[in-house]
């Protein structure tokens, strides 16, 4: 999944990882955006495929917390 963000916000880690904090102290406040198990359910089992790939720092969708 192309989402852009690193042409839209890179080198601003702030705007790509969700937080300018840095090692544990940053994991709940980390946040990409990502699939939902659904959609990787849906895409696996109806399109005919075996991976999937997105350009953000995580493949996780919402909060690294989550």
């Amino acid at each position: 999944m192309y989402t852009g963000i690193d042409t839209r916000y890179y080198p601003d880690k702030k705007k790509v990882l969700g937080t300018d904090r840095k090692g544990e102290e940053a994991l709940s406040e980390l946040s990409f955006s990502g699939f939902s198990p659904e959609s990787v359910e849906f895409l696996t089992k109806e399109r005919n495929i075996t991976g999937i790939a997105i350009d953000t720092p995580s493949i996780d969708y919402g909060t690294a917390s989550e």
